[in-house]
């Protein structure tokens, strides 16, 4: 389409011999030991696509997708469980994100007014743990620009995480050291940038 459409597919297989985990054991006292295993073999394959489109000479859209499908092998033992067909740790199902662009002239050409918007989709995963896990939950976050673009500079206003959405960008179990609420784990997870809008001016030299 004279160059206007773009679009790229891949697809991937990957099989792991000997899987490095990370492993979180709680020795006692209050001490905590952190290590790195090779755990066993495991099978992950998907798929990714992006594309872009030039609808006008001020509007682009872009879009990606990624799925994962991935599974222990049979006989891969954990605290006496077999794990095989059970998800690794910390492999995202499905991500996609679908995006918009507008940069349209002012007056004489000098300057530009330039927005745009991306939808960014995290889908969920299991925790740390390979044996009794936690799931992160899937999220979707929205982030804008909009500004006024010169030939040496720049005045933009952004906002990431536009809708506050309240997700964790990580979440496992962890040894109870200390008896927190009375149970021998509790979760911990990092969590995700909420609505932050910033303004910036910069300059090109």
């Amino acid at each position: 389409a004279d160059g206007r459409f773009n679009i790229t597919l891949a697809g991937f297989f990957i099989d792991y011999k000997s899987r490095q985990i990370e492993f979180q054991i709680d020795a006692g006292g209050g001490q905590l030991v952190e290590g790195i295993f090779n755990l066993g073999g495991s099978e992950q394959y998907g798929i990714e696509a992006e594309a872009s489109i030039q609808v006008t000479e001020a509007l682009r859209l872009t879009g990606a997708f990624g799925w994962v499908d991935a599974e222990w092998n049979s006989g891969v033992v954990v605290q006496g469980v077999d794990v095989g067909g059970t998800t690794p740790p910390v492999v995202q199902d499905v991500n996609w994100h679908i995006g918009a662009e507008f940069e349209q002239p002012i007056g004489d050409g000098n300057l530009s007014f330039f927005a745009a918007v991306q939808v960014n989709h995290a889908g969920e995963y299991e925790g740390l743990q390979v044996f009794d896990t936690v799931t992160n939950p899937d999220y979707t976050l929205v982030n804008a620009q909009v500004g006024v673009i010169g030939e040496r500079w720049e005045l933009m206003v952004t906002a990431k995480n536009l809708f506050d959405e309240d997700h964790y960008v990580d979440l496992q179990r962890f040894p109870n050291l200390y008896t927190l609420d009375g149970g021998e784990n509790i979760l911990i997870g990092t969590r995700g940038q909420p609505s932050l809008i910033t303004g910036s001016i910069t300059f090109h030299f």
